[in-house]
Order: C-alpha cells, then structure tokens, then sequence
C-alpha cells in the first residue's frame, strides 16, 4: 500500500489504520512508506515497484525501500483528482485509478518564511517584489497566487523561483 512516513504525515497514519483493520480479516498490508508525494498515484496506477529512497525519505526516518509493486494507495482527493485528469506535476493521466473510500481531508497550505524577510502576506510579496522561493508549485498554490494578482513569471522576473525543491528552498 502506498502510505507515508510512521510520523507525522497523514496518509501513513491512515496506512497504519488501514493495515491494523485489515488484520482480523487474515489480510497483512505492507505500507510503502517512500510511496508518498507524486509517487503514489502512478505507482498505484501502473502497479510499479517503489523508487528508490531520496534524502526526504531518509530526513523523514523512511529507510526501508520495499521491494515489491504497488496494488493501492492512500493519497489527498485533490492529488487523485489531478493524477486522474493529467495534472500531477505534468504527469498522467493516470484514468484507470480508483476511488474506493473517501475520507474527508482538509486542503492547506503551509507557509513559512523567516522573520527578518519581512513579510506579512502574499500582498506584501507582490508590494515589494521580494524575490522568493516557492515549492509546490501546483494548480491550487497558482489559484492562490491568481488571486494575489501573482504570476510565476512575475516570481522569476523579481529574482525568485518556483517549484524548488527542498535543497533549494
């Protein structure tokens, strides 16, 4: 099954929960734990082997790669929905996954920046053109810099980038 990490990430405590039920049943579910991110629903959709474990694994205490293809997954309703229809990170679609439980999640952002930066808000980056450095660069953070009145163009043309990775950021 492909979860996430043990802590702290949602879709491996659901991973946990999932295989923890289906024990009374004589199932023994084995959680990928590095099946997480943009991995899953391609991994679920083509039933493909794990990749290998990458530093966020590793940072993530994931260190175990399982070896073996993927038959489901756990994942956000809005990452199946854009791996569904093509837009998982310019990759898909992937049309012969599967709902089979829905299970209400909540869709949030999380915004960092350091204090010293000085800003306040999404205003306050477009105000002061400050060049900054955005991860996740996917339809539902461009919605959010829509509204700001924000392009990825006007990002990089202030000396920031989009879509970084965690080395970068």
């Amino acid at each position: 099954m492909a979860a996430a990490c043990e802590t702290g990430c949602p879709w491996g405590e659901l991973g946990d929960f999932v295989k923890e039920s289906m024990k009374p049943y004589g199932y023994s579910v084995i959680l990928c734990r590095n099946c997480n991110r943009t991995y899953g629903p391609r991994l679920v959709s083509e039933h493909d082997y794990p990749p290998p474990l990458d530093e966020m694994n590793l940072a993530d205490g994931v260190n175990v790669r399982v070896d073996a293809p993927v038959d489901f997954g756990v994942t956000s309703s809005a990452m199946l929905s854009s791996a569904y229809s093509g837009k998982l990170a310019g990759k898909g679609p992937y049309p012969n996954l599967r709902l089979i439980a829905k299970i209400e999640d909540p869709f949030y952002f999380l915004v960092a920046v350091k204090k010293e930066s000085g800003i306040k808000d999404f205003a306050s980056i477009k105000q002061q053109k400050i060049p900054v450095r955005i991860m996740g660069a996917d339809t539902n953070l461009m919605t959010i810099l829509k509204y700001y009145d924000i392009t990825a163009e006007d990002i990089k043309s202030w000396g920031g980038k989009i879509g970084v990775s965690v080395p970068e950021a």
